[in-house]
């Protein structure tokens, strides 16, 4: 299990094994020298075999910057087992959906690159970077015309959203239509190794989709809010909501798919099996990670539930994180 809290001395990367008996402890924390926040934020991916995270973060004021949201993040692939920390040499956009973890050890990180001057002879593009984290530092770089997110790598190609449109992307930046959702794909993920699982906004309701095969077909539709799809383990996907096993039932999911009763917000683990709903130090200035916490300064419980057991720890900023490669 892996997720993130944060404070003003970094975006804390927090691992629980199942071996270790869902103890926590803190992988990495990442910060950059020499830049003074109150709170660092960001957002990671797990590679398909768990072995690593893929982190993207920055000082959470770069949000308030146009520049600095999307081009202006740092980012670093962490060996979740030993700790080791390779920081890539780009900057990448501050963005929900940014990065994109493959069903594999590979992921995308995209940038937003804006005009220097807006006058309307200049296009924004996208610079997307694919890293295969076991060499993390050989990464190949496409740049594509306009707005692409949510970009996740498959069979040796780029999924992204693109418009109202599930699009790939080439080894040479070439952008073609996969497939017209009606609406802004968001949420990708890998579903199995061939294909993705997304989700689009309708009005007061949300499509659960996949494509896979140069298919694309709905798997459900949802109240809006109640459901949101999270990736696990080597092409897994989950359907998580407080009620979605029963929003869900009598419909035939897809190999890979299950339905997890938690809190939509929730982190899940790769196996679906332990979901966090709170994580966080006691420190942030604005709240911890996911859901309240207690502003007092001291360490705050994580909590997270397996079946019918609840895990609690507390798990403090100040443990001991690993040096930098």
């Amino acid at each position: 299990m892996v997720t993130t809290s944060a404070d003003e001395t970094g975006l804390h990367v927090l691992v629980a094994d199942t071996k270790a008996a869902y103890q926590w402890r803190t992988a990495a924390t990442l910060a950059e020298p020499g830049m003074t926040t109150d709170q660092w934020t960001g957002q990671l991916c797990v590679t398909g075999s768990g072995r690593r995270a893929v982190v993207v973060y920055a000082p959470r004021q770069f949000a308030n910057k146009e520049n600095l949201l999307n081009a202006g993040a740092f980012a670093a692939v962490v060996d979740l087992s030993t700790g080791a920390v390779t920081k890539l040499p780009e900057r990448y956009s501050l963005a929900y959906h940014n990065p994109g973890c493959a069903a594999g050890e590979s992921v995308v990180l995209t940038r937003l690159e804006m005009p220097a001057t807006a006058n309307g002879n200049a296009a924004a593009r996208t610079v997307l970077t694919t890293v295969d984290t076991r060499r993390p530092l050989a990464g190949h770089r496409v740049y594509a015309s306009g707005q692409l997110t949510s970009a996740v790598p498959v069979e040796g190609s780029i999924l992204a959203a693109k418009g109202d449109a599930l699009v790939t992307v080439d080894r040479k930046g070439t952008v073609r239509t996969a497939a017209r959702t009606g609406g802004t794909p968001f949420r990708l993920m890998p579903d199995g190794s061939r294909g993705v699982a997304f989700q689009v906004a309708r009005t007061d309701k949300v499509d659960l989709l996949r494509w896979t095969g140069g298919r694309l077909a709905t798997v459900a539709t949802v109240p809006s809010g109640t459901v949101k799809l999270r990736a696990g383990g080597q092409g897994r996907v989950f359907a998580v909501g407080a009620r979605a096993g029963a929003r869900l039932a009598g419909r035939s999911l897809p190999p890979g798919w299950r339905s997890i009763d938690a809190p939509p917000d929730s982190d899940v683990s790769r196996t679906g099996d332990l979901f966090v709903t709170r994580a966080g130090t006691g420190r942030e200035a604005v709240g911890p990670t996911a859901g309240g916490g207690t502003g007092d300064g001291r360490a705050d419980r994580i909590t997270a539930r397996t079946g019918a057991v609840t895990y609690a720890n507390a798990v403090s900023s100040r443990l001991s994180a690993v040096g930098y490669n």
